[in-house]
């Protein structure tokens, strides 16, 4: 049986307990009986915080993005006066036509010379063009057309032409440009991502895929079979497109 404390220590026990009580409810009155307020961090943590912050926030797909710039592909019929297309016309146009299939915007647009010496078979080039151009894969629907006014050329072209997108890498900061103190604090280096974005730009098939302008659409299983079927037997056509800068 454990003993009893003698009346003495028990009475200096409670007294030094309501003591305790009586100092932490006057502390809690000086500040509001609310929690303690929060310190406030100096400009120098604050600075650090937001960089953690945006390094947690970030990935690599988010650094050194490539640009997206809206361009016209555009070629000239008809320049040596020949009443038709020449063989290398046909060859130009159909390379022209498979480049819009893979990544035109819009229609293909028809500018036909008129008032020129050659107005008259400018006419006739535009019309076997089309034909060309649909037999490429390019809808009639797809395909528009105005006159300009060529009055004293002896020899006027017919430009086609339609909107594209272009993407160009970014300018990827110089490795003298590193600074090897920042990996004391585990930072990213300015180069960071640069190198998988020049990547990106350079293999997307259609750059204005990057902005997000086109939904999704049902898989073909028998088109992806075709590229396969293309790539075994060594006829899978080359890319024309051009990636601009990067380092």
């Amino acid at each position: 049986m454990t003993p009893a404390f003698p009346r003495s220590i028990a009475a200096v026990s409670l007294r030094a307990t309501a003591a305790c009580l009586l100092v932490s409810l006057v502390a809690a009155c000086a500040h509001g009986g609310g929690p303690r307020a929060e310190r406030q961090p100096t400009p120098a943590q604050a600075a650090e915080r937001r960089v953690e912050q945006a390094t947690m926030s970030t990935t690599v797909l988010d650094a050194h993005q490539p640009t997206v710039t809206q361009v016209e592909a555009r070629i000239a019929l008809g320049t040596t006066g020949a009443p038709g297309l020449t063989p290398a016309e046909v060859a130009q146009l159909q390379t022209f036509a498979r480049d819009f299939v893979r990544t035109g915007r819009g229609n293909i647009v028809f500018s036909v010379p008129v008032g020129s010496g050659n107005a008259a078979a400018s006419q006739q080039i535009t019309a076997e063009a089309q034909r060309v151009l649909f037999a490429e894969g390019v809808d009639y629907a797809r395909m528009a057309g105005g006159a300009y006014q060529a009055a004293g050329q002896p020899v006027a072209p017919v430009v086609v032409a339609f909107i594209r997108f272009e993407a160009r890498a970014a300018d990827c900061p110089g490795w003298g440009e590193l600074d090897p103190r920042r990996t004391a604090s585990n930072m990213n280096s300015p180069r960071f991502g640069c190198a998988q974005a020049g990547n990106l730009a350079a293999m997307v098939v259609d750059p204005g895929d990057l902005t997000g302008d086109r939904r999704d659409v049902t898989g073909d299983a028998a088109r992806a079979q075709r590229g396969v079927d293309q790539m075994r037997e060594g006829t899978l056509p080359e890319a024309s497109g051009t990636v601009a800068g990067g380092n």
